[in-house]
This record gives C-alpha cells, sequence and structure tokens, in this order.
C-alpha cells in the first residue's frame, strides 16, 4: 500500500538543510524501502549540494524535483527559501523517473522522451504522472502534448513549471543525480494507487465572449478579426497593459464551462498584440477575467473540496500542492492562508507537499485532456486502492 512521507528543512546552508531533510525521511520510513523521491527547493539554495547529499543516503531511488518560489508543506506550512523532500514507499506499486532534455529546442520532443524513458521499465499499468518542466525556457504545453502522445491523449499529468524565486533568471531541474535546465523531467506512478484532484484559481470572466482569429503559439494578435490589445483596453483601461491581474480565460469549447487562464505578459502597441504565459488556440473562445484576494483564497479551498469529494479509496496517504507563482505574488502576506486552509480542511492529518510555481499541469475533469494553466491552484490527494 502506498505511504508518503514529507520532510522539510528551513535551514539556510545547503549540508546542513539536507542533513535534516535525510534525518526527518529515516524517521518517517523506519524500515520501508522508499521508491521515489521528489525534491522541491528554493533557487537560493545550493542544490546540488542537497541532491547529492540525498542521492548518497537513497542511491536507488527514482528522483526527480525542481528549483520554485516559495514551498509549502504540512510540517512547516508556507515557507520561502527552504528545501522539501516527500519520499514513497509501499507495495503493489511502481513509480519511475523519466527525463527530455533540451526542452528550448523541441518541447514537444522531450516531454515524450521523458515519458518513454519512465514508461521503459514499468510493469503495472500507469496511473499518473508528475511532472516538472523547465519554467522559463521550454514550452510548458509542447511538453504536456508531448507526454500525451506517449501515455495516451487522456492520461492523467500533474505537476508545475520549476521557477526561481521570481527572478526570471535560470530555474533547475532534477533527476536522478543530476541538476539541470532546460529538461523535463517527471515521474510516472503505476499500481495500486487511488488519486482524484481539483483545481480552481478564483477568476471570474466578465467580458462578452470572442474567438480568437489570429495567434502563434502564446502571442495573439487578434480578438474576432480587431487587434487583441484593442479589445483588452477595451474593457481593462484605455492605458492598460496586459497582466496577470486580469488574465484571459480560454474555454474548451465555446459552450463549455470549463476554461484555464493565461495571464498577460508583454505586448506589442504597433502590431496590437498580446504575449501570453503560455499558449492560446487559434479558434479558441475567450474572456477576461478578474478577481479580489477573498476570491484567490477560497479557489484554495474548492480545489480541495473538489478533489476530497472525488476520493474514492479507503485511506487518503498524502497531498501534492501545485499553486502559481503569480497567485503568491498577488496575495502577498496572505499567501500562507492557502496553507493554513490546507491544514484546516485535512485536520492536520495527511501529510502535505507542494511548491509555487510558473505554470500548473492538471485536467480539467477527470477522464479529459490536461491543460498547462496559469494563476491555478491544483490539490492532487494519493492512496492506496486497498
Amino acid at each position: 500500500m502506498l505511504k508518503v512521507h514529507v520532510s522539510h528543512s528551513l535551514l539556510p546552508e545547503a549540508e546542513a538543510a539536507a542533513g535534516e531533510l535525510i534525518e526527518q525521511c529515516r524517521a518517517q520510513l523506519g524500515d520501508a524501502s522508499m521508491h521515489a523521491a521528489l525534491l522541491f527547493l528554493s533557487s537560493d539554495i545550493e542544490g546540488e549540494t542537497i541532491l547529492q547529499a540525498v542521492r548518497t543516503a537513497f542511491p536507488d531511488v527514482a528522483l526527480v524535483g525542481c528549483t520554485t518560489s516559495g514551498e509549502l508543506s504540512s510540517a512547516k506550512g508556507f515557507c520561502e527559501g527552504s528545501a522539501v523532500l516527500t519520499a514513497f514507499s509501499g507495495d503493489g506499486i511502481e513509480v519511475r523517473a523519466g527525463i527530455g532534455r533540451g526542452a528550448g529546442a523541441d518541447s514537444y520532443s522531450a516531454g515524450a522522451e521523458a515519458a518513454r524513458t519512465a514508461l521503459t521499465n514499468t510493469e503495472l499499468r500507469p496511473c499518473f504522472c508528475l511532472a516538472f518542466p523547465d519554467g522559463l525556457t521550454s514550452n510548458c504545453t509542447a511538453v504536456v502534448e508531448g507526454v500525451k502522445s506517449v501515455l495516451g491523449e487522456s492520461f492523467p499529468i500533474f505537476g508545475g513549471a520549476a521557477a526561481d524565486d521570481w527572478k526570471f533568471e535560470k530555474t533547475r531541474q532534477f533527476y536522478g543525480d543530476e541538476a539541470l535546465s532546460d529538461s523535463a523531467p517527471l515521474l510516472l506512478f503505476s499500481g495500486d494507487i487511488a488519486f482524484s484532484f481539483g483545481c480552481s484559481h478564483g477568476w471570474t470572466p466578465f467580458t462578452k465572449q470572442a474567438q480568437v482569429t489570429k495567434s502563434d503559439g502564446n502571442v495573439v494578435y487578434d480578438f474576432d478579426g480587431r487587434p487583441a490589445l484593442e479589445m483588452y483596453r477595451h474593457y481593462v483601461g484605455t492605458d492598460a497593459s496586459p497582466s496577470a491581474e486580469y488574465p484571459l480565460a480560454v474555454f474548451t469549447d465555446r459552450e463549455s464551462k470549463e476554461f484555464y487562464l493565461r495571464a498577460g505578459m508583454a505586448f506589442d502597441a504597433e502590431v496590437g498584440s498580446i504575449s501570453f504565459a503560455g499558449d492560446v488556440p487559434q479558434s479558441s473562445w475567450v474572456q477576461i477575467s478578474k478577481t479580489d484576494r477573498d476570491s484567490i483564497i477560497q479557489a484554495c479551498e474548492r480545489s480541495l473540496d473538489t478533489a476530497t469529494e472525488d476520493f474514492r479509496a479507503p485511506k487518503l496517504e498524502a497531498a501534492l500542492i501545485f499553486s502559481c507563482a503569480a497567485r503568491k505574488e498577488q496575495l502577498g502576506a496572505r499567501t500562507a492562508l492557502e496553507a493554513k486552509a490546507l491544514d484546516e480542511r485535512l485536520n492536520g492529518s495527511v501529510p502535505v507537499a507542494g511548491f509555487y510555481c510558473y505554470a500548473e499541469i492538471t485536467p480539467l475533469v477527470r477522464n479529459e485532456p490536461t491543460f498547462v494553466h496559469n494563476e491555478t491552484f491544483v490539490t492532487l490527494l494519493i492512496g492506496g486502492k486497498t
């Protein structure tokens, strides 16, 4: 049966932090053997030192992870400048690691290669995977599409894009004993594992629905045949710059109520185009959305409630959390309320681990394709089926 063990260190010196993580992990594992591990840590910490120490202590485990823009756990709540190690043990499960390199040059191939690598030695039926692509160099949507090409169009993919504490300089990804950049690591979970999930953001569309009539990747040129910037400023303000405050709601189809967010990043006033933090498909239907801080916090609670209502296993073993770094920037000192809401709803009895990322990865609903999201809070609940 699946077991999850979460260690969290606030020590600023890498060697001491690694020692604390390993000590906590061993105490929780007892006589159990670790199958795999996730390592999330601040980009301000010497990641290679912690990685090598963890690999020396647990040399045979499948290990992946990345740098963050904030960390959280059931042990310490929300933190910055810290390190979180999550270990998986138990019978009847398999957890395999995979890696795709050169994600900036060919994100699709990197995602496909990571999935193929993880699948190679998997004997049990895969359940879901966790992916952590470079949040600065890769096209995360293309990475996800590459994973789907190997594991299936509706195979559940969760995770988040590696971050670097809002510096936007360089992120790191971890695979085995390697600290990489421009890569896409993942963990593939198979066997006797139950899971459920929820995702919510707190933004509400408030404009007339429009169609994307011209786009190229993350750059939108026209809505309804008119310059994208013209429509944006019509609703938000004549001098407004596209931002995370008023993201684009992108609907899965015109009649659907399901949508994911795209945060504005830049614009070209001469052309009238807007660049978003993720691809916006041509012909998709969109609206501009708005929120307030209370709604952002409430979205965290809805995400957990949705996952809890859908969880069908006898025992919940852990919650993995992937929240957006842009949410943290907007919440400021209230960011800790996300971790507090989790603790209150889970009664402090379930291990929790996660990080703040540059994009979030999850399906909108069960048995449907996975999307890349912005400004979203993702809850993944896992446990054994028996």
